[in-house]
């Protein structure tokens, strides 16, 4: 299975095209992940740098992650008993709930072992997080999910929250 930054890597030649990976791969080397995300800010819109690190975070959710929260989905009676479920093995974080009636996804942590790392690394890394719950709920459902960056730790927030809206 290829490493992060090889997905983050593989993710920009297929989101933002071959120019901009080049570009970047030249500028950042092979570990510098900081100099990759600042490459990118430099080169691409956030909605680019957006598809890239969601796709990167689509490739990232362990594939057993995705197989129990299947089984507990199936189950569940509603979603409110789903995320109950899900919570309590601590998948997503362990405080999924509902707001008008969207999923929200809170990190007390950050659960990236590069961000836990590297210190200084740009919030717009923190899409791959909403890639990870888009790859999630769209397993569960089998239906798109959008899913939408609220405030993360990189932003300076004491904890990372995602919405993600389903059906």
């Amino acid at each position: 299975m290829p490493g992060k930054i090889d997905r983050i890597y593989r993710s920009i030649e297929e989101n933002a095209g071959d120019d901009i990976y080049k570009t970047v791969r030249e500028k950042s080397g092979i570990t510098k992940i900081k100099v990759l995300m600042s490459e990118l800010e430099r080169t691409c819109r956030e909605e680019t740098i957006n598809r890239v690190m969601k796709s990167c975070g689509r490739q990232c959710i362990p594939k057993s992650y995705l197989s129990r929260a299947k089984s507990i989905f199936a189950k569940s009676d509603d979603i409110e008993v789903f995320l109950a479920n899900l919570n309590a093995t601590r998948i997503g974080g362990g405080q999924l709930h509902l707001r008008d009636k969207k999923i929200i996804g809170i990190y007390d942590k950050c659960y990236c072992s590069l961000v836990k790392r590297i210190k200084g690394l740009s919030p717009l890394y923190c899409y791959c997080s909403a890639g990870w719950y888009e790859q999630l709920f769209f397993s569960v459902f089998n239906s798109p999910v959008e899913v939408e960056k609220i405030t993360t730790i990189l932003d300076g927030g004491s904890h990372c929250e995602f919405e993600i809206s389903y059906q």
